[in-house]
């Protein structure tokens, strides 16, 4: 850049990004797919932005996942292998404990967190081939009625 305050500038914003975990991409997409594109990014890093309260229930979910395991899963790369739109090998006996070993509950516990939703982790189980369990039908049952939201903060019972 031919302005030294806007280079500056520039290098403080993307420093500033780096160092909360973000990455910036350049990604080159027809007109009509840089909307939904642009909504994904904002869904992710909404998600992205409840992690560190979630925290405590994706370790919960993760110590059952990772004990009979060498390798351990922390939660960002849970919640990547979620979202992921391939199945990925090193992570599959570990997603597969999630809906085959993990409870109802904890599974629940965790959409409650609003770091995923029932729409995430159906998606999850035809990505990952989840083929038995309860759980998955229970999640699919769940992402097909749309009904498990986050309930809006500061609700009262009458």
């Amino acid at each position: 850049m031919a302005d030294r305050t806007a280079a500056a500038r520039v290098s403080r914003y993307r420093a500033a990004h780096r160092k909360r975990g973000g990455r910036r991409i350049e990604l080159f997409a027809p007109h009509w797919a840089v909307g939904s594109l642009r909504a994904t990014a904002e869904r992710l890093r909404n998600k992205d932005r409840r992690l560190e309260g979630a925290r405590l229930v994706l370790e919960a979910v993760l110590t059952t996942m990772n004990a009979p395991r060498p390798r351990h899963m922390d939660p960002e790369t849970l919640l990547a292998c979620l979202a992921s739109p391939v199945l990925l090998p090193e992570w599959e006996a570990h997603i597969k404990s999630l809906f085959e070993e993990v409870s109802i509950e904890a599974l629940h516990r965790t959409v409650l967190t609003g770091v995923v939703d029932f729409e995430d982790l159906a998606w999850a189980t035809r990505v990952w081939r989840i083929r038995n369990g309860e759980s998955r039908e229970w999640v699919n049952e769940m992402a097909d009625l749309r009904l498990a939201r986050p309930a809006p903060r500061n609700v009262c019972a009458d």
